[in-house]
């Protein structure tokens, strides 16, 4: 393997390893979480993500060059991790679908409320609160 692309292999499972990291640490993120918590960790997985793609297009490119390369055991190793980081992608993102239907049902639910309570408010129409009486 050429040492243009073993360098690039390098730094690009260095950046997959922070991306896993990123999505374990965005992953321990709950409902309670803060919504700048949650934020946060979002943005620097997107910029962990922007440069992993970066460095990937590097080894595409070394690859070109170097066709030999791709029969490395390191190639493999990167393949898998490449893999993984997908499959955390996936699963994380199934997480997150979820979390959100259950925070849109819970607003449903607040909105729904609120319409039922307004139906209790006088509407200024000379109401007045008191006990039902029953008429013949």
């Amino acid at each position: 393997m050429a040492g243009d692309l073993e360098t690039a292999i390098r730094e690009s499972m260095n950046a997959y390893r922070e991306v896993l990291d990123e999505f374990a640490a965005l992953g321990s993120l709950s409902l309670a979480s803060s919504a700048e918590a949650i934020a946060e960790s979002a943005e620097i997985l997107r910029t962990r993500l922007e440069k992993a793609c970066r460095i990937h297009l590097a080894v595409n490119e070394a690859l070109a060059v170097d066709t030999a390369g791709a029969e490395d055991p390191m190639m493999r190793e990167w393949q898998d991790l490449v893999m993984r980081v997908g499959e955390e992608n996936r699963l994380l993102s199934g997480r997150f679908r979820g979390m959100m239907s259950v925070v849109a049902d819970g607003l449903s639910r607040a909105r729904g409320g609120r319409a039922a309570l307004k139906g209790y408010k006088s509407g200024g129409g000379g109401m007045r609160g008191g006990r039902l009486r029953r008429t013949s």
